[in-house]
């Protein structure tokens, strides 16, 4: 198995995706918010990369049965019905609706990834379960980090580093890796531990408590709070249910 890792969606174009299994994260906070979504019983997520093209889509949509969701900066954006907290995304609120989900960096990155062969959404709260997911293909694997504002970023690599020592243990073979895994699987050894902490010293995470989200932090930690993988296919987020 091959496995790739990048730090940011910026080097990402169609052909380099279509033979890949690809695997989105970003655990501050979309990748986590989504998977709280998901379970909540949210019926989809439609991914856009900016607030026109969400505003283009609700457009065309029942607005009855759609929520617009997301945050520009971390904060939630004028107009919209949900940011990007994961605890706002509550059953009574969310269950059998289509969330239109516009992000500074996770939904940007998702919008990239429609020629994959497929894409999955990932984060600390379904791991093991995105392990599971990517151990039964013989693919090329690629992870990629959403990181933030076209930077690397700490949580996503733990996270993708993480990915990668699991996988490892369930296929119980060799992987061929490019010098992103390698680096993210060093870098996850020195939090493997220590998750919250990590996301604490973040420079994202330390961003969010500075708008008084520290709360999310405790969601985006739970390791293997979820255990479902959020499929990307034909430009919507459904559960994998496979």
């Amino acid at each position: 198995m091959q496995i790739d890792l990048v730090f940011t969606h910026i080097p990402i174009t169609d052909e380099k995706l279509s033979d890949r299994t690809v695997v989105m994260v970003d655990v501050l906070r979309t990748s986590t918010t989504i998977c709280v979504a998901l379970a909540n019983g949210a019926k989809e997520i439609i991914p856009v990369d900016g607030v026109p093209a969400a505003m283009q889509l609700l457009g065309n949509l029942s607005r009855d049965n759609v929520l617009l969701c997301g945050e520009k900066e971390g904060k939630l954006i004028e107009g919209f019905d949900l940011g990007n907290s994961p605890s706002d995304y509550e059953t009574e609120i969310i269950k059998g609706k289509s969330l239109i989900f516009n992000t500074t960096n996770g939904s940007v990155a998702l919008t990239k990834m429609k020629t994959a062969k497929s894409a999955i959404v990932c984060s600390f709260v379904n791991i093991t379960a995105c392990a599971e997911f990517i151990a039964g293909k013989d693919d090329h694997i690629l992870i990629v980090c959403a990181g933030n504002n076209r930077q690397f970023n700490l949580e996503d690599a733990v996270c993708g580093g993480m990915l990668v020592n699991i996988l490892q243990k369930k296929i119980g073979r060799e992987m061929e890796m490019n010098d992103g895994t390698e680096a993210a699987t060093i870098i996850y050894h020195k939090y493997k531990d220590k998750c919250l902490q990590m996301l604490k010293h973040s420079f994202h995470g330390k961003y969010l408590m500075s708008l008084g989200l520290g709360k999310d932090l405790n969601f985006c930690a739970k390791i293997d709070s979820c255990n479902f993988v959020p499929v990307y296919s034909e430009g919507v987020v459904k559960l994998d249910m496979h």
